[in-house]
Protein backbone atom coordinates (compact mmCIF):
# COMPACT_ATOMS: atom_id res chain seq x y z
CA UNK A 1 0.00 0.00 0.00
CA UNK A 2 1.42 3.11 -0.84
CA UNK A 3 4.45 1.77 -3.15
CA UNK A 4 4.35 1.76 -6.40
CA UNK A 5 4.71 -1.93 -8.09
CA UNK A 6 8.07 -2.77 -9.25
CA UNK A 7 9.81 -0.26 -7.54
CA UNK A 8 13.04 -1.09 -5.84
CA UNK A 9 11.60 -1.08 -1.90
CA UNK A 10 8.49 -2.79 -3.10
CA UNK A 11 9.47 -6.32 -3.06
CA UNK A 12 11.91 -6.09 0.31
CA UNK A 13 8.48 -4.31 1.79
CA UNK A 14 6.28 -7.06 1.06
CA UNK A 15 8.53 -9.81 2.18
CA UNK A 16 8.99 -8.08 5.52
CA UNK A 17 4.84 -7.79 5.66
CA UNK A 18 3.76 -10.63 4.44
CA UNK A 19 6.43 -12.80 6.64
CA UNK A 20 3.57 -11.77 9.62
CA UNK A 21 1.19 -14.02 7.93
CA UNK A 22 2.62 -17.13 9.73
CA UNK A 23 1.66 -16.01 13.23
CA UNK A 24 -2.16 -15.90 12.61
CA UNK A 25 -2.60 -19.50 12.18
CA UNK A 26 -4.38 -21.57 14.63
CA UNK A 27 -2.18 -24.49 16.47
CA UNK A 28 -1.38 -27.43 14.75
CA UNK A 29 -1.73 -25.84 11.32
CA UNK A 30 1.04 -26.07 8.89
CA UNK A 31 1.62 -23.80 5.97
CA UNK A 32 3.64 -22.78 3.44
CA UNK A 33 4.88 -19.42 1.45
CA UNK A 34 5.97 -18.60 -1.58
CA UNK A 35 6.55 -15.67 -2.75
CA UNK A 36 2.85 -14.67 -3.09
CA UNK A 37 1.63 -18.32 -3.08
CA UNK A 38 0.27 -19.67 0.96
CA UNK A 39 -0.59 -22.44 1.34
CA UNK A 40 -2.62 -23.83 4.77
CA UNK A 41 -2.77 -27.54 5.64
CA UNK A 42 -4.28 -29.42 8.35
CA UNK A 43 -4.81 -33.54 8.77
CA UNK A 44 -6.91 -35.16 10.65
CA UNK A 45 -9.28 -38.50 10.42
CA UNK A 46 -12.46 -36.82 10.99
CA UNK A 47 -13.67 -34.35 8.11
CA UNK A 48 -15.89 -32.16 10.62
CA UNK A 49 -12.55 -31.63 12.87
CA UNK A 50 -10.35 -30.75 9.61
CA UNK A 51 -13.26 -28.00 8.54
CA UNK A 52 -13.48 -26.58 11.83
CA UNK A 53 -9.72 -25.91 12.03
CA UNK A 54 -9.66 -24.17 8.76
CA UNK A 55 -12.45 -22.10 9.02
CA UNK A 56 -11.32 -20.89 12.06
CA UNK A 57 -7.60 -20.02 10.56
CA UNK A 58 -9.56 -18.63 7.39
CA UNK A 59 -11.25 -16.22 9.72
CA UNK A 60 -7.93 -15.30 11.45
CA UNK A 61 -6.13 -14.93 8.34
CA UNK A 62 -9.03 -12.39 6.70
CA UNK A 63 -8.36 -10.56 9.70
CA UNK A 64 -4.47 -10.58 9.12
CA UNK A 65 -4.99 -9.69 6.16
CA UNK A 66 -7.71 -6.59 6.60
CA UNK A 67 -5.18 -5.55 9.50
CA UNK A 68 -2.44 -5.39 6.84
CA UNK A 69 -3.94 -4.37 4.04
CA UNK A 70 -3.80 -7.00 1.97
CA UNK A 71 -6.73 -8.88 -0.04
CA UNK A 72 -6.95 -12.63 -1.21
CA UNK A 73 -8.29 -13.24 -4.88
CA UNK A 74 -11.37 -15.38 -4.46
CA UNK A 75 -10.71 -16.62 -8.12
CA UNK A 76 -7.06 -17.82 -7.11
CA UNK A 77 -8.03 -19.39 -3.93
CA UNK A 78 -9.06 -23.07 -3.52
CA UNK A 79 -9.80 -25.14 -1.06
CA UNK A 80 -8.32 -29.01 -1.94
CA UNK A 81 -9.49 -32.10 0.23
CA UNK A 82 -6.67 -35.28 0.25
CA UNK A 83 -7.60 -38.71 1.35
CA UNK A 84 -4.92 -41.10 1.41
CA UNK A 85 -7.14 -43.42 -0.74
CA UNK A 86 -7.43 -40.47 -3.28
CA UNK A 87 -3.34 -40.17 -3.22
CA UNK A 88 -3.40 -44.06 -3.64
CA UNK A 89 -5.78 -43.75 -6.84
CA UNK A 90 -3.52 -41.23 -8.41
CA UNK A 91 -0.26 -42.30 -7.40
CA UNK A 92 -0.35 -46.48 -7.14
CA UNK A 93 -3.00 -47.55 -8.53
CA UNK A 94 -2.89 -45.87 -11.87
CA UNK A 95 0.55 -46.94 -12.44
CA UNK A 96 -0.20 -50.28 -11.85
CA UNK A 97 -3.87 -50.42 -14.32
CA UNK A 98 -1.01 -48.88 -16.83
CA UNK A 99 0.48 -51.86 -16.77
CA UNK A 100 -2.44 -54.26 -17.20
CA UNK A 101 -2.45 -55.01 -20.38
CA UNK A 102 1.05 -56.39 -19.83
CA UNK A 103 0.12 -58.35 -16.63
CA UNK A 104 -2.41 -59.90 -18.37
CA UNK A 105 -0.82 -62.90 -19.54
CA UNK A 106 1.47 -63.15 -16.40
CA UNK A 107 1.87 -66.21 -14.16
CA UNK A 108 -0.27 -65.75 -11.06
CA UNK A 109 2.78 -65.86 -9.12
CA UNK A 110 3.77 -62.39 -10.14
CA UNK A 111 0.48 -61.04 -10.16
CA UNK A 112 0.43 -61.54 -6.36
CA UNK A 113 3.39 -59.88 -6.14
CA UNK A 114 2.10 -56.66 -7.22
CA UNK A 115 -1.66 -57.83 -5.50
CA UNK A 116 0.65 -57.55 -2.47
CA UNK A 117 1.55 -53.99 -3.54
CA UNK A 118 -2.34 -52.82 -3.67
CA UNK A 119 -3.52 -54.49 -0.41
CA UNK A 120 -0.11 -52.62 1.53
CA UNK A 121 -0.86 -50.01 0.00
CA UNK A 122 -5.14 -49.82 1.13
CA UNK A 123 -4.09 -50.81 4.23
CA UNK A 124 -1.98 -47.86 4.81
CA UNK A 125 -5.04 -45.95 3.53
CA UNK A 126 -7.75 -47.25 5.66
CA UNK A 127 -5.09 -47.64 8.89
CA UNK A 128 -6.26 -51.26 9.12
CA UNK A 129 -4.81 -54.01 11.23
CA UNK A 130 -2.16 -56.21 9.24
CA UNK A 131 -4.82 -59.36 9.49
CA UNK A 132 -7.54 -57.88 8.16
CA UNK A 133 -8.84 -59.75 5.10
CA UNK A 134 -7.52 -58.77 1.97
CA UNK A 135 -10.81 -58.91 0.20
CA UNK A 136 -12.36 -56.71 2.67
CA UNK A 137 -10.22 -54.41 2.32
CA UNK A 138 -10.70 -54.03 -1.56
CA UNK A 139 -14.53 -53.24 -0.73
CA UNK A 140 -13.71 -51.32 2.24
CA UNK A 141 -11.77 -49.21 0.11
CA UNK A 142 -14.17 -49.50 -3.36
CA UNK A 143 -11.04 -51.27 -5.08
CA UNK A 144 -11.33 -53.98 -7.46
CA UNK A 145 -8.61 -56.54 -6.69
CA UNK A 146 -6.10 -56.15 -9.58
CA UNK A 147 -7.23 -59.83 -11.04
CA UNK A 148 -10.47 -58.30 -11.98
CA UNK A 149 -8.72 -55.43 -13.69
CA UNK A 150 -6.70 -57.54 -15.77
CA UNK A 151 -9.65 -59.44 -16.75
CA UNK A 152 -8.00 -62.53 -14.65
CA UNK A 153 -10.72 -64.42 -13.00
CA UNK A 154 -8.48 -65.32 -9.82
CA UNK A 155 -5.47 -65.18 -8.37
CA UNK A 156 -5.82 -68.26 -6.49
CA UNK A 157 -5.44 -70.83 -9.25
Amino acid sequence: MGVPQGSILSVTLFCLNINSIVKALCPGVECSLYADNFLVCYRSKHIHIIERHLQRCLNKLQNWADTNGFKFSTSKTVCRHFCCLHLYRGLVRSKLDYGCIVYKSARNSYLRMLDSVQIHAVRLCLSTYRTSPSPSLCVLANEPPLYIQCGKLSIES
